[in-house]
């Protein structure tokens, strides 16, 4: 990045980021958990004025190849997340981001065969699905 930045305007997204953009007005703290040691997962916890504690994860996935080191990073993805789940006293979970695969039943991808057990061992769903009640 430090070589880019001299050579003008950035275009396109070459560098892999992330970020939680947050509405302060309900919002009474957050606080940053952690970031995975490859970068690729994000997550705060999030006190609402309500009382509600989120445990939102930004993540950005990658893209799948036929390799071991994909499934290396997969496998730190999901140790990191549920590791933050575990430590943390919350009551509702967020995946977000970029997952590089489609998130549905009988998808055949690596990726989300590696991701399944975290998502049904806390009864995660796909939000979605909720979109199309609505139209």
């Amino acid at each position: 990045m430090s070589n880019k930045l001299p050579s003008g305007f950035l275009r396109g997204r070459p560098f892999v980021g992330l970020a939680f953009l947050l509405r302060i007005s309900v919002i009474v703290e957050c606080i940053l958990v952690g970031v995975a040691p490859n970068c690729r997962c994000l997550t705060v916890m999030i006190r609402l004025h309500t009382g509600l504690k989120l445990l939102p994860f930004d993540v950005y996935l990658p893209y799948y190849e036929s390799s071991y080191a994909y499934q290396d990073e997969m496998h730190e993805c999901i140790g990191f997340i549920e590791n933050c789940i575990l430590c943390n006293d919350c009551d509702n979970i967020i995946l977000l981001g970029d997952f590089n695969f489609k998130c549905r039943p009988n998808n055949q991808s690596t990726g989300y065969n590696m991701i399944k057990p975290l998502l049904n061992d806390y009864d995660l769903g796909r939000c979605n699905i909720l979109d199309s009640l609505h139209k």
